[in-house]
């Protein structure tokens, strides 16, 4: 068995009003494994997980947290490459950003970025 990888960065800094890219790629060792969906989930120092940005080959995109909504894009319309930009970060934004792909038959892969946000001195 050959395992599958989703590609990340481990972790990024960031000043507020910056953008930020999140990288991630599906990585498949050549095996028939099908990809349905991926989900960026966006977990806070202090908060609960909540899904930030989704893409489907047939829906297309969908962006349901009204706080990223109009600040996060999708940087490529492509299902194995489906990195994000963040615009206008907050401090607030800092926290666990995981690229989650439903897949078939072997079901979820994830990958996660650590985003620290910087204070100005």
């Amino acid at each position: 068995v050959i395992a599958q990888k989703v590609r990340v960065e481990q972790e990024l800094e960031a000043y507020p009003t910056e953008s930020v890219d999140l990288r991630c790629e599906f990585v498949d060792g050549g095996s028939l494994t099908k990809l349905t969906q991926v989900s960026w989930i966006w977990e806070p120092v202090d908060g609960q997980r909540d899904n930030i940005a989704v893409y489907h080959p047939i829906y297309g995109q969908s962006f349901p947290n009204m706080a990223f909504r109009d600040r996060v894009v999708f940087l490529h319309n492509d299902l194995k490459i489906p990195s994000i930009r963040i615009n206008d970060l907050r401090m607030s934004d800092a926290g666990r950003y995981t690229c989650e792909y439903a897949t078939y038959p072997s079901g979820n892969e994830q990958g996660t970025t650590t985003l620290i946000m910087l204070g100005e001195y």
